[in-house]
């Protein structure tokens, strides 16, 4: 096979040949005449010295014309393609097959299934290479991964039986890098090539660019499905909501018509909760509100589904997960009898309380209120002390009582205290001292002598005498701790102004050693006083519950004062009605901190009561990897449920809007192969499509060169 030149017109140099010519004629000594007696002796051994000089002169020039003709040949750069040199019509192949299995290919539009189109396609591949060719198969999944490595063609398809899309989201760049990764560990002298299976979502090539793609390695792309398929998926179930307001789902409609009528179904714990009718423009998302129905203390599971035919109908239901903590037992004191509701002293606090109260269709409420008079209020706390007592004993069965709700009061309301005998105070300071919580408003009527003797253990400030505020001059809220429990739902701008309250009558109170005064009036004196005695809590507010003293429960920072007073008192101010539990994404490795339940093993059981045993770290810490969406529970070895755990699909798997593979192309930044290092690469050249032969030109004429020099020393001796 004749030999082909990168740079055929510097053979020009082989010009340079007559440099060596002139030379060696410029260097060619004359003979000299001497004049002798007799030349006899000298005859014979001069003509042999005189041959062997003029055969080593012409072995100098043909050196010398041998030195520049191959540094000649050498920059002209000869190489023969790998067809020629290797005597085969096309090279030999070595093909990685990057196969997008994100959860978007389980799609079906107008094509079909978009799977069974990427087997197809990635068979086709497979079916193109000779026996010669090698083949490897990368899977491009959330963890991109080699699937096989460079082998024939019939074992890289045989791994294709069985094989599914994952339920995780894909990036097409970290497949490129595997894909690379194979071909520079792999044996040398094949043209290597890349094809890419992939339906191209957008989602899954935003990385493309960071990906540098050596200029010797074709990539071929092979789009798989239509370019925009419909789709309507639940984007978000909000469950946190439900503390402030209602829970709330979103609905992405991917597709590019307005749909109306779209049916919706919330579900909890498996059971309708109620439906929706949907209108969602093209290309935009929609909130649906829900009425969070009555339940139990305790973990429950949560769906949304939407029922409507499109691409991809996994993504029609999202879960949650949430827990309902014990409503705080608050037992409320009411001295009047005989009046209408609104005319009790503790009316305004049962509203704020439980504006539901008696409802029995009411969603899960934060307080458990329970009424009593005060002649009941005594043998009340005496059972509640009791309970507290046998709770905290500290016998094995201490840890399943604390999972029971319990039916003792945690904090007791009292509208007003006049009307307690000192048998019914000594309970009360007892039941505050072995831990419970007391909310004491002061009003008309009260005996402060008594009083003040009667719950002197318990009382944050003694109470002197009433005062009343001149007319049409109210006293206002002053000075308040924002960091007391009861009021740091104040904190934040626009949560309510406590100075708008108007008072007209208060206490003189002188504070006790030990207490807290949360919250002044505007010209000094306390207005809410706090103690710990003991265990326990106690709030003594400067004012009667009702409004024959202020106007406070008719404002709006009325109702969530009370709520984080009482909250405070039980200790637990920061405890939300619903809490959400974690939400997973899908084939996705999370860690999960179960550190509350020490290091013993846990067991992990999905939607089908399938169960999976896993082991917390040192730090608390249990790695989960959930495959399938759906609602996972969390349980120790007793069987009891320490957490629930909902499972949903990465929310960008639903937009199924793809690219062209021109626009991809356009994405790919291409780099020059860098020299290889080998001996072998060095004398015949990187190039995987020919092999060159420069290099080992030059070591020749080094070599040459060498070799003349030693002659001509040896000459001129």
């Amino acid at each position: 096979m004749p030999f082909l030149f990168t740079n055929a017109a510097l053979l020009a140099g082989l010009t340079a040949l007559g440099l060596p010519i002139v030379l060696h004629l410029l260097l060619k000594r004359k003979n000299q005449r001497l004049r002798f007696s007799t030349n006899r002796f000298f005859q014979q051994q001069d003509t042999r010295s005189k041959s062997k000089k003029k055969l080593r002169n012409l072995l100098l020039l043909s050196m010398r014309l041998l030195i520049f003709a191959l540094i000649a040949f050498a920059f002209a750069r000869p190489y023969l393609p790998l067809s020629m040199g290797g005597g085969r019509a096309e090279p030999r192949r070595q093909l990685v097959v990057v196969l997008d299995r994100s959860l978007s290919l389980k799609a079906q539009d107008s094509t079909g299934p978009r799977w069974a189109g990427a087997l197809k396609a990635t068979r086709g591949l497979l079916s193109k290479l000779n026996g010669q060719d090698l083949a490897a198969l990368v899977s491009c999944a959330p963890r991109s991964s080699v699937l096989t490595p460079f082998g024939p063609s019939d074992v890289t398809g045989r791994k294709l039986e069985g094989l599914e899309p994952t339920t995780g989201a894909a990036d097409l760049a970290d497949g490129l890098r595997e894909a690379l990764r194979l071909i520079a560990l792999s044996e040398k002298g094949y043209a290597p090539s890349i094809a890419v299976v992939s339906d191209f979502q957008q989602s899954s090539c935003q990385n493309l660019a960071s990906v540098k793609l050596p200029s010797d390695v074709d990539i071929q792309w092979v789009h798989i499905g239509d370019l925009a398929a419909p789709n309507i998926a639940v984007a978000d179930l909000n469950l946190a909501a439900a503390e402030t307001n209602k829970p709330f789902a979103v609905i992405a409609n991917h597709g590019d018509e307005d749909l109306s009528g779209l049916e919706s179904l919330f579900l909890v714990d498996g059971k309708p909760a109620g439906t929706r009718t949907v209108n969602i423009a093209m290309g935009s998302l929609t909130n649906v509100e829900w009425e969070m129905p009555k339940v139990s203390p305790g973990w429950h599971s949560a769906e949304l589904r939407i029922r409507t035919k499109d691409s991809l109908p996994i993504d029609d239901t999202r879960y949650g997960a949430f827990y309902v903590p014990q409503a705080l037992h608050v037992l409320v004191v009411e001295g009047k009898k005989g009046v209408r509701s609104f005319q009790e002293e503790s009316f305004f606090l049962m509203a704020a309380l439980d504006p539901n109260y008696g409802d029995t269709n009411a969603g899960p409420a934060r307080f458990v209120i329970e009424r009593c008079v005060p002649a009941t209020l005594g043998a009340r706390l005496k059972q509640a002390i009791a309970a507290r007592a046998k709770a905290s004993t500290g016998t094995s069965q201490a840890s399943e009582a604390a999972a029971i709700p319990t039916l003792d009061p945690e904090v007791v309301v009292l509208p007003s205290a006049r009307q307690l005998d000192s048998a019914t105070a000594a309970v009360l300071q007892d039941y505050v001292q072995s831990g419970g919580g007391l909310l004491l408003f002061l009003g008309d009527g009260l005996s402060a002598s008594r009083l003040n003797t009667d719950l002197s253990a318990i009382l944050p400030a003694q109470i002197v005498k009433t005062e009343n505020a001149e007319a049409d001059f109210f006293w206002r809220v002053g000075d308040y701790d924002h960091r007391s429990p009861s009021l740091t739902v104040f904190q934040l701008p626009n949560s309510g102004n406590l100075g708008l309250t108007l008072f007209s009558h208060r206490y003189s109170l002188q504070t006790v050693p030990g207490s807290h005064t949360e919250a002044s009036f505007d010209d000094g004196p306390p207005l809410l006083c706090s103690r710990n005695p003991g265990r326990g809590r106690v709030l003594m507010v400067n004012t009667s519950a009702d409004t024959s003293w202020s106007d406070w429960p008719k404002h709006k920072t009325f109702v969530p004062w009370v709520h984080g007073a009482v909250a405070a008192l039980a200790n637990r101010a920061h405890e939300s009605r619903i809490q959400p539990g974690e939400t997973l994404v899908t084939d996705t490795d999370e860690e999960l901190d179960v550190a509350g339940n020490g290091k013993q093993p846990l067991t992990l059981r999905d939607m089908d009561h399938k169960e999976t045993s896993v082991t917390p770290n040192d730090h608390g810490m249990v790695d989960l990897h959930l495959s399938q969406p759906g609602v996972y529970s969390l349980r120790d070895d007793t069987g009891r449920e320490v957490r629930r755990i909902a499972a949903n699909i990465p929310v960008a798997e639903s937009d199924l809007l793809s690219f062209k593979p021109v626009e991809i192309q356009k994405q790919l930044v291409r780099e020059q192969v860098q020299p290889q290092t080998d001996l072998a690469a060095g004398l015949f050249g990187a190039d995987r499509q020919r092999k060159e032969y420069w290099r080992l030109l030059l070591v020749a004429a080094l070599a040459v060169l060498c070799l003349e020099t030693l002659l001509s020393n040896r000459s001129n001796q």
